[in-house]
């Protein structure tokens, strides 16, 4: 579905996740607080390179990397962790693209036995959906908020597996978490007391959330991988390896 498609927006580029993001997913996935806030398991870099192509391949899950843009939106920010990397930089393979990364963005349909489908059409399907911006220089700016609706807004764009509903699942103790998607327009309606989650639905079926999603995707624009590598990366390398 986004094998070779980025999405633009005002604070971010989605991109795919590829090979070449792995080994900085990688560092992001050893901080335990990452892995309790995201209830994941520590991976070895082979099992996390599995993965990637395991989620590549499966038409049931999407996943984006998310870069972080520049201000003005014309080039990819060079954060700090990646800083000392960039300045001995010349053309160094793949680098351009893995100092801005800031997060991720997931979502894969749910089985009639992985959550309760709702509704009288037994075709449409609920989609589980997660962010974490693991950079902590791009937090608190917007990114997670934005990577969420043009994630959802590109998956119904496509016609994405005729969606009903997007499903949250989060930590009742990550209040800045539930707070962000609540403002989105996710609505609580389910406790899971065992694993101290807290589920909220994004229903497309109101009419309010439909607006929400079309208003971002005006906002937001799709384009090939090469299109966003002749354009973004080519800026970023003008800037930041001088």
């Amino acid at each position: 579905l986004n094998e070779d498609v980025c999405v633009v927006g005002e604070k971010c580029v989605l991109v795919p996740y590829l090979r070449e993001h792995v080994a900085r997913y990688h560092e992001w996935m050893q901080d335990p607080e990452l892995l309790e806030l995201t209830c994941s398991e520590r991976l070895t870099l082979d099992e996390e390179y599995g993965n990637q192509i395991a989620w590549q391949q499966d038409p049931r899950k999407c996943s984006f990397i998310i870069l972080h843009l520049h201000p003005t939106r014309d080039s990819l920010a060079v954060l700090p962790t990646a800083y000392h990397q960039s300045r001995a930089a010349s053309t160094a393979a793949g680098l351009p693209r893995t100092a801005a990364m800031a997060g991720d963005v997931n979502l894969f349909v749910l089985s009639d036995h992985d959550d309760e489908q709702e509704g009288d059409e037994s075709d449409r399907v609920e989609v589980e959906i997660e962010v974490m911006i693991a950079e902590p220089s791009s937090r608190r700016k917007g990114l997670a908020r934005e990577a969420l609706l043009s994630m959802m807004s590109f998956f119904v764009s496509r016609g994405g597996h005729n969606v009903s509903a997007f499903i949250a699942k989060i930590l009742e103790s990550n209040t800045a978490s539930i707070n962000m998607f609540s403002s989105l327009g996710f609505v609580p309606y389910r406790k899971i007391p065992a694993f101290n989650e807290i589920h909220l639905r994004f229903a497309l079926g109101e009419q309010r959330n439909q607006h929400i999603l079309q208003q971002h995707l005006a906002s937001c624009e799709s384009i090939s991988l090469q299109e966003f590598r002749d354009s973004f990366v080519a800026d970023w390398l003008d800037v930041s390896t001088k």
